[in-house]
């Protein structure tokens, strides 16, 4: 799956909204990363049983999740964060492991996927704008 510039520009503005907060508050490389993790869950837990469903039980049994989903271009980013969070149930302790395995390209201006180091995401490749942390 391809994350588009147009679908991170529509989740920072609508998580803004959402969340009460200005645009500049949002940490753009942390919700592509999210988003990323969201979207390598997905394929990773297809064959244990994890449905779009019991993700949409999951934010519904948790207000900030609700908060998100409250406006539809956020609404992503809280799925992405409950589909991490199975994931990481799942695979526990053997996490990198199972994301070694699947292949991510992404725009340096992101960061790199480099799951077989002791951190899922790396430094960016750009000397302009380098990876930073998930929250601002």
């Amino acid at each position: 799956m391809t994350i588009s510039e147009n679908a991170i520009e529509a989740a920072v503005n609508g998580c803004a909204t959402a969340l009460n907060v200005e645009t500049t508050d949002l940490n753009r490389i942390g919700i592509v990363q999210i988003l990323t993790l969201g979207e390598v869950s997905k394929v990773l837990l297809a064959d244990a049983g994890v449905t779009d469903d019991l993700i949409d039980q999951a934010v519904a049994s948790n207000a900030e999740m609700q908060q998100m989903m409250a406006h539809q271009d956020c609404a992503p980013l809280a799925r992405a964060q409950v589909w991490q969070g199975f994931l990481s149930q799942a695979a526990g302790a053997d996490i990198l492991e199972q994301l070694q395995g699947v292949d991510v390209q992404m725009n340096p201006r992101y960061g790199r996927w480099s799951p077989d180091e002791t951190q899922i995401f790396s430094q960016s490749g750009s000397l302009s704008t380098p990876a930073a942390s998930i929250l601002k």
